[in-house]
């Protein structure tokens, strides 16, 4: 009799137990982290064609919960664990497969960049250095995308880096265009213009602009701006980086015309000289323009 009590008894508390552990849902903090988890391997370049199972099964964790459904939400929470540790199983087996690949478009870049010259091998640079930052936070899957793509780009960086060694010789030295302002109607409209592009064999360049003369019926201008720098070339495309901008001069004077008589006022605007950091003031040109539109100084 007393043994038949007590199996009762103990047949009471575990339909109890059962009762409890079905009325109680999957905690918040673990769907926080279920979701956490799905973000960071997507981050690390996941496809969604392996974690959509997963999205899924969370979304029905956070709906079935909502609804006080906690067998469901317990299940569909169960579910999508089981594909997020399925999802990474997938991204360590791909990582350690793509070593090998990474080992080799490195070593690819590092040979090419030894053919590439100036503003080409920055640019590779450049396209290398983010395969860095990805590798420096263990995206691997990015880390070899961005060395693909800077692999890539090589024979278009080489034929570039070339072109622009064949240029440079041409390039050296003053190259000047003059623009005259003059007027129909009335002839003490004179003015000059010339801009001056001088690049120098050891990769600085300077920009002369400079204006003087009466440039319309009722303005005079007598100006001048130097910007310093170096270049660099990308096939047939120069590129002036600008570090240092003067301005030598800016003289204007104004005509009025008071009580039926004219008169010239001086109106001079401030001389400085500023170093540019901002990179504001690069400026870059087409050499095919270049020769068409100056004409180079013997």
């Amino acid at each position: 009799m007393h043994h038949t009590m007590g199996r009762i008894a103990t047949l009471g508390l575990s339909a109890l137990l059962t009762v409890a552990f079905i009325g109680c849902s999957v905690s918040d903090k673990k769907l926080a982290e279920y979701e956490t988890g799905i973000a960071a391997l997507t981050q690390k370049g996941v496809p969604d064609s392996i974690l959509s199972s997963a999205r899924v099964f969370l979304a029905q964790a956070v709906y079935s919960k909502g609804k006080s459904d906690n067998s469901m939400a317990n299940a569909s929470a169960d579910s999508c664990k089981k594909e997020i540790a399925k999802a990474q199983a997938f991204y360590t087996e791909k990582a350690a497969m793509l070593k090998s690949s990474i080992d080799s478009l490195k070593s690819i870049i590092a040979i090419g960049r030894k053919g590439l010259e100036g503003y080409p091998r920055k640019k590779l640079d450049s396209l290398a250095a983010r395969s860095d930052s990805f590798a420096g936070i263990g995206w691997i899957l990015q880390t070899e995308q961005t060395l693909k793509v800077a692999a890539e780009c090589i024979p278009t960086l080489k034929l570039n880096s070339d072109r622009g060694l064949e240029v440079r010789p041409e390039l050296i030295g003053s190259w000047e265009s003059e623009q005259k302002s003059s007027s129909e109607t009335d002839k003490k409209v004179n003015a000059i213009e010339n801009k001056i592009f001088t690049f120098n064999a050891d990769g600085t360049a300077l920009l002369v602009e400079k204006k003087k003369g009466q440039s319309n019926p009722r303005l005079k201008e007598d100006w001048e701006f130097r910007s310093y720098g170096t270049f660099d070339l990308y096939g047939d495309t120069i590129f002036i980086y600008v570090n240092r901008f003067q301005s030598v001069r800016q003289n204007f004077e104004e005509r009025y015309t008071e009580k039926g008589k004219d008169s010239w006022r001086k109106k001079p605007q401030p001389t400085y000289d500023s170093l540019i950091t901002d990179g504001s003031q690069n400026r870059w040109t087409a050499f095919v323009d270049l020769k068409t539109d100056f004409k180079k100084k013997k």
